[in-house]
């Protein structure tokens, strides 16, 4: 990537969490979610059935690799495409480690593969040639950082997260005349979340704490973790005017704006419906779209709040749980699923554009084009899942 005089780079990611309603199923550790495709010109990269990562012709779903990679137990992870080639966490015949493996993105050939402890669901991303993503530290608790060079090098590992780093890091890289930041920001189910130094793996001492601490006041009644709301979404980092924030949900019910350069709270917003955001949330237009799971059937739905103050603008309630992150697609909608298999495009204002039943779980962030909407859905009987092409512009099935 070019480096210019100021310089962010923040990839909204995304790697949705969820849990099916407590009546029918339980969280085992993103058991039930369904994993986010990546889309790359005319391919995308989902998983075919319960352990294989395939290849497929955006426009016909034909096979773009002659066969499925395949991995020995089910898929948690979402896949990055940087260049030509996918990296994506699996498990392979040496678990219980998971594995950090480059794909060659036109054939499926494996290139490499590193290991990386036991990473459930942190997508890898790409800054400035290295590779950067969280884990959950294997059994030690400790949630980590890892960094590696594109040749799959552990370049620096970052060890002293409270808690398991569910979702993916986001990185604020400023570079100006007279100063210089670069640090990766990491999210830990424990609350917290820790400024990392992007280039020496250790604490970046930016903030005036160590690390900026969710309130942990929500009305989530079995959360486990005293100290703080869990953070199971990706750290989404939004450029506005001169300054940086940090947006996020919380298992604490609650939706966060961070200052990034000092770790101090703008806002957060709490509605007494919410048990949950496990969503991501998209900022678009000056406006926070973030999914939510209920305390009752009141609470779930799409939220929309001012991105400047954290006021509640619009609400639109769903069926089931919305622990799906939302995509922006054709400019002015955006596109969500649900947790009892429902895709919803909706304007701006949260109005209805179009639904779609795609069945299974939903929990996906859609990736999206001008013309296509791609999400994969997990069979909850067979706890395989199947990635499905939508038309962006009506939500009909193209395959």
């Amino acid at each position: 990537m070019k480096k210019t005089a100021s310089l962010l780079i923040a990839i909204i990611v995304l790697t949705a969490l969820t849990i099916v309603p407590a009546s029918n199923f339980t969280d085992a550790g993103g058991f039930w979610q369904s994993t986010n495709p990546a889309i790359s010109g005319d391919i995308v990269v989902g998983v075919k059935g319960e352990t294989g990562i395939m290849a497929f012709k955006l426009s016909d779903k034909s096979p773009v690799w002659p066969q499925p990679y395949q991995t020995v137990d089910r898929v948690y992870t979402s896949p990055t495409i940087y260049g030509d080639k996918v990296y994506q966490v699996l498990t392979l015949a040496e678990a219980p480690y998971r594995f950090l493996v480059c794909l060659e993105l036109a054939t499926g050939k494996e290139v490499w593969k590193a290991r990386v402890e036991k990473a459930h669901y942190s997508r890898p991303m790409v800054y400035d040639d290295k590779i950067f993503l969280g884990t959950t530290g294997f059994n030690s608790g400790k949630g980590t950082v890892m960094c590696f060079s594109m040749d799959g090098k552990l370049v620096w590992e970052w060890i002293k997260g409270e808690g398991w780093i569910y979702g993916t890091p986001a990185r604020l890289k400023i570079e100006k005349s007279d100063s210089k930041l670069d640090v990766i920001l990491a999210g830990s189910i424990r609350g917290k979340v820790y400024p990392v130094d992007s280039t020496t793996g250790k604490d970046a001492k930016i903030w005036k704490n160590a690390f900026f601490e969710t309130d942990g006041k929500g009305p989530n009644p079995t959360n486990p973790y005293n100290d703080g709301g869990p953070i199971e979404c990706d750290t989404n980092l939004v450029k506005e005017g001169d300054n940086y924030y940090l947006y996020f949900g919380s298992l604490d019910g609650c939706v966060y704006k961070v200052d990034a350069l000092s770790g101090t709270k703008v806002w957060s917003f709490y509605d007494n419906n919410v048990r949950w955001c496990k969503s991501t949330p998209l900022v678009f237009n000056g406006k926070v779209f973030i999914g939510a799971q209920a305390v009752s059937d009141k609470g779930n739905g799409m939220y929309c709040l001012d991105a400047a103050t954290g006021a509640k603008l619009e609400y639109f309630k769903t069926d089931d749980y919305v622990n799906s992150s939302p995509s922006a697609v054709q400019d002015s909608n955006i596109v969500f699923g649900t947790d009892n298999g429902i895709i919803y495009c909706l304007d701006q204002n949260l109005k209805e554009v179009w639904k779609t039943s795609v069945g299974g779980v939903t929990s996906c962030k859609p990736a999206t084009t001008n013309d296509y909407v791609v999400v994969t859905s997990r069979n909850t009987a067979t706890v395989g899942q199947e990635t499905i092409c939508l038309k962006a512009s009506t939500g009909a099935k193209v395959w």
